[in-house]
């Protein structure tokens, strides 16, 4: 059984939080609406219509979720359910009401959005977790506007009435994976709960993932983008 308080037991890693294996991101601007950093790409479906997203979108997204940074950096983040039907192609594209549910690898454009998705298996009304930044350039997802406009982040965040997730049709490997990001009040990635989130972060803190194909010096290039 998931068990909250054994989120503050995870940093079993100290390297990755190591003052030199943190960075910044300095410009909410481009955290919560990644579609302005350089090498986003909001790109036109050839799909139908009935398959519900009538765009892609390939650049740097967010996820948030439940599990430990050290698992994730070593997993990624990998399908729940394989794709065998069309029926669960039609929901990942957001033909169910824009609700993919457990179908692909949500993300979204806008961090405040994506830690929403920290719901442990079996919590459905609790949201704790970690979020993490990923690089998607090479990558297409389907771009879903908000299923729930009245969400109290979306009139914050007008980006969202068009592209609230980006959900991935296949795994995302630990490669691309650039690291785990969190307010930068805070001294460390424990595992936060909607307070933590609640108010607008000005500035985010981001682990580099040692596994991520970029290392640091694509890290340092990524961060230089988000900031411009």
């Amino acid at each position: 059984m998931f068990q909250p308080d054994s989120g503050f037991e995870f940093i079993n890693s100290p390297g990755i939080y190591a003052e030199e294996n943190v960075l910044v991101l300095s410009n909410p601007n481009t955290f919560q609406n990644t579609t302005l950093v350089t090498g986003a790409e909001y790109i036109p479906a050839v799909t139908s219509v009935e398959y519900g997203a009538n765009h892609y979108f390939s650049g740097y997204v967010f996820r948030g979720d439940s599990r430990f940074p050290t698992q994730i950096f070593e997993e990624g983040f990998t399908l729940q359910y394989p794709l065998v039907s069309m029926d669960q192609a039609r929901i990942m594209a957001g033909a169910a009401r824009g609700i993919t549910g457990s179908e692909g690898v949500s993300t979204s454009v806008c961090v405040q959005a994506a830690s929403h998705y920290r719901r442990p298996p079996g919590f459905r009304n609790m949201e704790i977790g970690c979020v993490y930044l990923i690089d998607a350039v090479n990558f297409r997802g389907y771009a879903i506007p908000t299923p729930r406009p009245n969400n109290i982040v979306v009139p914050i965040f007008p980006i969202l009435r068009q592209i609230y997730e980006v959900n991935f049709i296949h795994s995302i490997p630990n490669t691309s994976i650039i690291g785990v990001v969190w307010p930068d009040d805070a001294p460390e990635p424990k595992f936060y709960g909607a307070v933590e989130w609640f108010t607008l972060p000005r500035q985010l803190k981001l682990a580099v993932n040692p596994e991520y194909e970029g290392g640091m010096e694509g890290a340092l290039g990524v961060v230089e983008r988000f900031n411009a």
